[in-house]
């Protein structure tokens, strides 16, 4: 291999998400107080869905304060948790709920 040739690595960043954080399904936490502490979010995400945006969510479980991170494409969380970011007001305390056919935070 050249010393000319360049890897990926060289130009992205890399993406250290509180990667040693055990991971939690939002379906798990679902009813429950969680503290959302940051966010992260990964534009045009491609799942079995299709192509949309991702966020990852860091927060602690208010039961026991252990702290875990989940990925969610629900339109109505991602808008809500990064606003709230985007104003300064993480962390914040919040439920995750399923109204109707989409999830929600309140």
């Amino acid at each position: 291999m050249s010393k000319k040739n360049k890897r990926f690595s060289d130009f992205t960043p890399k993406l250290d998400f509180h990667n040693d954080l055990p991971r939690a399904v939002i379906g798990d936490i679902l009813g429950q107080d969680i503290e959302v502490k940051d966010c992260y979010l990964i534009p045009n995400f491609k799942t079995d869905y299709g192509v949309h945006d991702c966020l990852l969510v860091h927060f602690a479980d208010c039961g026991d304060g252990k702290e875990y991170t989940t990925i969610t494409s629900g339109q109505v969380l991602i808008k809500k948790i990064t606003s709230v970011k985007n104003d300064g007001n993480l962390p914040l305390i919040g439920r995750i709920i399923l109204e109707k056919n989409y999830y929600d935070i309140v």
